[in-house]
């Protein structure tokens, strides 16, 4: 991921890059298909981002909401099916 300033990002990479999370090997790919899945969901795009110190990588989610979409409720059910 490389930073263009003023909160704009590149992703460099293939979609069917694996992220390694805690040890846990999954594509970007799959991650985005499970999240997309949640209610009021436009768009998602999921990245690993290393940690600083070394260690494993923190997975970092952007998703593009409908209108009227409660972001709380969103995160939570992002969560379950992260989990599921």
């Amino acid at each position: 991921m490389v930073d263009l300033g003023e909160g704009y990002y590149r992703a460099q990479g293939r979609v069917d890059d694996t992220m390694n999370l805690g040890g846990i090997k999954i594509s970007s790919a799959e991650l985005e298909r499970a999240l997309g899945a949640a209610r009021g969901v436009v768009e998602v795009a999921a990245v690993a981002v290393p940690s600083p110190g070394g260690g494993p990588g923190r997975l970092v989610a952007f998703a593009v909401m409908e209108p009227q979409t409660d972001a709380e409720v969103l995160k939570g059910e992002m969560n379950q099916l992260l989990k599921t």
